[in-house]
């Protein structure tokens, strides 16, 4: 089978579907700005070609329809990650998923979630993912706290991820996850409740929290490496982390994953999928697959993954 990148050799037997469910991830590598703490493949000066990079994703969901790897496996999960897939039009997302549903099927009952930041939407674009399929809204939040975000590199503000949220419940979305981060400098163990606060009087179905890491490669990485920028003490870090945890329990979230808290019903189920090393597919740059006991993983850099596209037709 031909693909951009690294893929399953021909030459190599199948794997055995464990079920018939199949995920789908598909990475969307454009953002307005640079987050500091961010590892992921992204970049900020090229939206120029965007409509480029979802040419080539297209065929290379034409690859893995033409070689039959899963054949019979109705995706069960698609999950638009990023980078910042609310940069694509509701027109271009409904495209990818009405091209999974040709190429692969999907399950009736099909989770769809898509990444957004709370200042690339609008009530209007947000009904638009809606028509198109999307079943689940991810909002990287990170904090409550203006400072923080500022320190962090967001370019929303508190009050445009309560407008966001909102807008996004006035659209008619049911299953909306909030993004937040813990064990950062500077941040107090008081600002870090009232982020937490907000974020449950807002209720959404779904929260996420990570704790922070200074990734090799980013500023934060860099910062840390330098001494310029002292992380909070373990001891800290383990405050907050319980903090969280005793008020979402308190509220009537599970934890179900280690970085995961939800509703009863509401568990990420692509999520749950990535736990219990389901199969799944991966397109688009830096994006990764799992088929059995194989696992693969695209190229790295937008302009890698493009000029194999163009190499692959």
């Amino acid at each position: 089978m031909s693909s951009p990148i690294l893929k399953l050799q021909p030459d190599h037997p199948r794997p055995s579907p464990i079920s018939t469910a199949l995920g789908i991830y598909i990475h969307i590598p454009f953002c307005v700005s640079k987050c500091s703490y961010c590892a992921f493949s992204s970049v900020t000066d090229r939206p120029s070609i965007l409509q480029e990079y979802l040419g080539a994703v297209h065929r290379e969901i034409d690859v893995y329809a033409r070689s039959g790897v899963v054949t019979g496996r109705k995706a069960s999960t698609i999950y638009f990650g990023g980078g910042t897939p609310s940069l694509v039009t509701p027109d271009g997302i409904a495209a990818l998923i009405d091209h999974c549903d040709l190429a692969f099927g999907l399950d009736p009952e099909v989770e769809i979630t898509l990444e957004a930041n709370p200042e690339t939407v609008s009530t209007e674009k947000l009904g638009g993912y809606r028509k198109a399929g999307v079943t689940r809204l991810s909002f990287g939040v990170q904090s409550f706290d203006e400072r923080v975000l500022k320190d962090l590199g967001r370019v929303h503000t508190p009050a445009r991820v309560r407008r966001a949220y909102d807008q996004a419940r006035l659209a008619g979305h049911t299953n909306i996850n909030l993004d937040l981060i813990y064990g950062l400098p500077h941040q107090t163990l008081e600002q870090w409740r009232r982020t937490v606060q907000i974020a449950l009087e807002l209720g959404p179905e779904h929260l996420s929290a990570y704790a922070l890491t200074p990734e090799e490669g980013t500023p934060v990485g860099a910062d840390v490496r330098d001494g310029v920028l002292v992380l909070p003490p373990d001891e800290r870090v383990d405050a907050d982390e319980a903090l969280l945890h005793d008020a979402l329990q308190t509220r009537g979230y599970v934890r179900y994953e280690i970085s995961n808290y939800a509703r009863d019903g509401f568990a990420c189920r692509h999520n749950v999928g990535y736990w219990h090393s389901a199969d799944w597919l991966g397109f688009g740059a830096a994006a990764h697959g799992h088929l059995g006991p194989r696992r693969w993983g695209n190229a790295f850099g937008l302009a890698a993954y493009l000029e194999g596209s163009q190499t692959n037709r």
